[in-house]
């Protein structure tokens, strides 16, 4: 275990000069267009980012299961969207565009570091930076692995917890779920911090892992399997790869790829039947419910401490995952189907202490990205939001509903140096939503092909010799589970998105240029 509590000194001055910048900026009056009501300067701040937890196994969004009563009753006082999305598809890119609100080619922290990737630029402004500039004490409690500090995203937070086996060098789920990332490990030493500091103001991330596969550990997970058989392990991770289907429900047995993350693990004649996919379903909607008793503790201990009045809570997953939808375990990288509804489209829960209790729950149902929490922060604590950030300020729709995007967007290059039986060949996966309707683009480069992901986002939609290209179009109204490809009865729809997507692409590149 190691707990860091200083930047490192290059990294400090690293950052000295744009945080002066940021101080200027960020300090002032309160912006003309907000209203007291939602005017909070001086609260505190907690971002709880659950990541791999899907919006639709949530009871607070209507869910069959009692997965989340805590975070129901937190709900009944707060903003509740249902329409944000993600954009990207794992954990490391989301959680960085999260903090950033840059999108995943922009801010280039696309891969892990065992399979050639790298750390924010120190010239990129986070906001734990922010916060840091106004006086905040900033906390991150993460467990590492995709939030370890040697990414540069954690580590700008003054205190980073972290496991420092939780590297990228464990590549067991089975070892992972024991300590990287869970809430069991986590949120007490972050209750015990706020005791410690309650008359400070912080800024805290707290963000989980627990929802990711195995979901066999700890036992108590298994609340929902009571009853159910399988023969699977519940300690294993579940992978599949269906590249030869792309559409229709899943079939009587889905084939497994694998049970871990390397060629050594390839289980090619295994199945999972569908009395073993409802047990993983249960053993999952465990986990979630796991979570949102180790959330409830947290929030027990901010009301016990006299900080529920004062602080912003913010509760969000980076994404969602596959759970036998089109024949599909888990997703990521290369494999299709990894940008569909259930990996994207992510809860997102903002309490506000100044709204009055007998509000109720206010629903928002306009597109948000999760680059919006940022700006959004920002504004709420009155200050003005920095030229690099892309998302928007979600103050007009919290006030008064009104929309805030016309689309949103999701792309993620996947550009491994190993690319193992998991990794499947490089790729670059890009989604646009609008309206109703989304649009998906897909470029899958063959192992033999050595292209540089810089080159490949250039040319996302020039023709490239060897690299393949896979189009999507959906009605999320008529179809909200994606089974109907519409991209040749749709031509016009599909067009529009297609270029609105390409200017997309081309504000992406002049934001690094």
């Amino acid at each position: 275990m190691k707990i860091s509590y200083t930047l490192s000194i290059r990294r400090f001055l690293s950052l000295t000069i744009a945080l002066l910048h940021v101080i200027f900026f960020m300090r002032g009056a309160q912006p003309e267009s907000l209203k007291d009501d939602l005017f909070c300067p001086g609260c505190n701040v907690l971002i709880l980012d659950l990541s791999n937890v899907r919006k639709d196994h949530l009871s607070v969004y209507g869910y069959s299961r009692d997965t989340s009563p805590h975070l129901k009753r937190l709900a009944e006082r707060s903003f509740v969207f249902t329409r944000a999305y993600s954009p990207a598809d794992w954990t490391l890119p989301a959680a960085t565009s999260l903090l950033t609100s840059l999108y995943p080619i922009e801010h280039g922290v696309v891969e892990r570091i065992e399979n050639g990737g790298g750390a924010l630029s120190g010239e990129i402004t986070t906001l734990a930076d922010l916060m840091k500039a106004r006086g905040y004490a900033t906390l991150a409690f993460t467990g590492g692995f995709d939030l370890h500090p040697a990414y540069g995203v954690s580590s700008r937070f003054e205190v980073s917890d972290h496991e420092d086996q939780a590297l990228a060098g464990i590549r067991s789920r089975d070892q992972m779920s024991l300590s990287v990332g869970s809430l069991r490990n986590s949120i007490d030493k972050m209750i015990s911090w706020l005791k410690a500091n309650k008359s400070k103001k912080f800024f805290g991330y707290l963000q989980s892992f627990d929802a990711h596969c195995p979901f066999g550990k700890p036992q108590i997970s298994a609340e929902f399997a009571k009853g159910l058989k399988s023969s699977l392990d519940p300690n294993k991770c579940y992978w599949t790869a269906r590249e030869q289907k792309d559409e229709g429900t899943a079939p009587g047995l889905i084939p497994v790829l694998s049970t871990g993350s390397t060629p050594a693990d390839l289980l090619p004649a295994a199945v999972v039947s569908p009395e073993d996919l409802q047990y993983l379903i249960a053993l999952y909607d465990g986990e979630v419910k796991l979570i949102d008793g180790y959330i409830g503790k947290l929030l027990a201990s901010l009301e016990d401490l006299g900080l529920t009045q004062k602080t912003i809570v913010i509760v969000t997953s980076g994404h969602g995952d596959l759970l036998g939808e089109k024949g599909q375990l888990m997703r990521g990288g290369a494999f299709q189907n990894s940008q569909d509804e259930v990996v994207l489209n992510i809860p997102l829960i903002i309490y506000h202490p100044k709204i009055n209790s007998s509000a109720g729950r206010l629903v928002r149902g306009s597109l948000v990205s999760l680059l919006d929490i940022a700006p959004t922060v920002v504004r709420l604590l009155g200050g003005q939001i920095p030229t690099q950030f892309r998302g928007l300020s979600l103050e007009p729709l919290m006030k008064s509903d009104t929309p805030v995007h016309d689309a949103v967007f999701a792309s993620v290059p996947h550009f491994p140096v190993v690319r193992g039986a998991i990794s499947r060949p490089a790729s670059i996966m890009a989604t646009v939503i609008s309206g109703e309707w989304k649009f998906s683009r897909q470029r899958k480069i063959p192992r033999e092909i050595s292209l540089q992901a810089e080159s490949l986002d250039k040319n996302f939609f020039d023709e490239v010799d060897g690299v393949t290209t896979v189009e999507r179009l959906y009605n999320l109204n008529s179809d909200p589970l994606e089974l109907s490809d519409q991209l040749q009865t749709k031509k016009d729809q599909a067009d529009g998105l297609r270029e609105l997507l390409k200017s997309h692409f081309k504000s992406m590149r002049s934001s690094r240029e």
